[in-house]
């Protein structure tokens, strides 16, 4: 596994390094260590926190790390990476296209209760919608496909916009 001591904080500028044994510990975004480099080149593991015997030593490889930078870096990937995430800009006319090439008939978000949700809920053509990251599924990504799977406000029920 290589280092990479620009994202080491006082990094020296230099690019990726192999460091036997420092190596071999994980990366975590709350790491218990740290690789700092030395006046003479070299670098030590100092511990940011008392380690307890027997408990795993951790660096941050980098604290913006996607897992596409993970898996293309060091081979691995962490499971709901608060990193990881994908903004999604609203156009209704992509979402139309999907649903005529579903079979269900396309219809306009010119409908007065779908612009009143949507104005309400904050969504418009060009708003961006987050999924993955720290809350997973921006909420309004969610009330936007019940909104757009609805064929009527009826079929809503008796939900209020801050439920949807």
């Amino acid at each position: 596994r290589k280092i990479d001591l620009n994202k080491v904080e006082g990094g020296s500028g230099s690019s990726a390094s192999l460091l036997p044994l420092i190596d071999m510990c994980n990366h975590s975004y709350t790491p218990n260590c740290k690789v700092v480099p030395q006046p003479d080149k070299s670098v030590r593991l100092k511990t940011l926190v008392d380690v307890k015997e027997g408990e795993e030593l951790t660096i941050s490889y980098g604290n913006d790390l996607t897992n596409d930078d993970l898996l293309l870096d060091y081979g691995f990937v962490i499971l709901d990476n608060p990193r990881d995430k994908i903004d999604v800009a609203f156009d209704p006319r992509l979402l139309e296209s999907a649903r005529e090439m579903t079979g269900r008939a396309p219809s306009s978000f010119g409908e007065p209760w779908r612009s009143a949700i949507l104005d309400a809920i904050k969504i418009q053509t060009g708003s961006i919608l987050s999924i993955g990251g720290e809350h997973v599924i921006d909420p309004r990504l969610r009330a936007l496909s019940r909104v757009l799977s609805a064929d009527s406000p009826n079929h809503l029920g008796k939900v209020s916009i801050r439920d949807l």
